[in-house]
């Protein structure tokens, strides 16, 4: 998150399931800090897993 307070950023590539903070509860987390700047990132989610029909295609 202090990276994002830091810096400014055309877009932010967000994993949903990551090890430490859950994608949504840290776009929460940016969206917060700036809706207090006025600054708003397009932030696009994505995630590694696939159902298993989905990865034999």
């Amino acid at each position: 998150m202090s990276v994002v307070q830091c810096g400014r950023f055309d877009v932010i590539l967000m994993h949903i399931q990551m090890p430490e903070i859950y994608g949504a509860e840290a776009t929460r987390a940016i969206r917060a800090h700036e809706a207090t700047i006025g600054r708003r990132t397009p932030i696009i989610a994505f995630s590694a897993n696939v159902v298993n029909h989905q990865g034999n295609e």
